[in-house]
């Protein structure tokens, strides 16, 4: 996951100067100058938003019986294997290509190629995997959800 973020402050008729903050999913509109208490009052509101998030992933996600011991959902807690740029662009691959690991049993053989999705579960951060198992998210149902690029969320 990116935390691009872009930062622009503007000056408003009613004399306050807003910043707006613009990040890969969200844009936060606030007043650039801030008290304590303003200050407390923003980290409480994305508090609750961020609650309000978590509990609909796991609404959407819910673990069974077998998540979190189960192999299906251990293997999205493993890294990605790098392919550096050159080596896709010399095999026909875009350099941002995501690639899928095919393994010829017995032989010694492991070949990647590309994918049909365009994202999937390991673009989340691995810190962020082990947080969304402990909190009773399945990995597995969530990699489909965004291999097929699911709205998941209304709201």
């Amino acid at each position: 996951m990116k935390k691009n973020k872009q930062v622009m402050t503007k000056q408003t008729k009613l004399g306050n100067e807003v910043t707006v903050q613009v990040f890969d999913a969200v844009m936060l509109l606030r007043n650039t100058n801030l008290t304590a208490l303003e200050m407390v009052e923003i980290i409480f509101t994305l508090e609750n938003l961020v609650d309000d998030l978590y509990n609909a992933l796991i609404h959407a996600f819910p673990q069974d019986e077998l998540c979190g011991d189960c192999s299906f959902c251990d293997g999205y807690m493993e890294d990605n294997i790098h392919v550096p740029d050159w080596a896709k662009v010399e095999a026909g691959i875009a350099p941002d290509a995501k690639l899928f690991v095919c393994v010829e049993e017995g032989s010694g053989h492991i070949m990647l190629e590309p994918t049909e999705y365009k994202h999937d579960i390991t673009d989340i951060d691995e810190d962020m995997r082990m947080r969304l198992v402990d909190m009773g998210i399945c990995l597995g149902e969530m990699n489909e959800s965004i291999m097929d690029e699911e709205v998941i969320y209304r709201g």
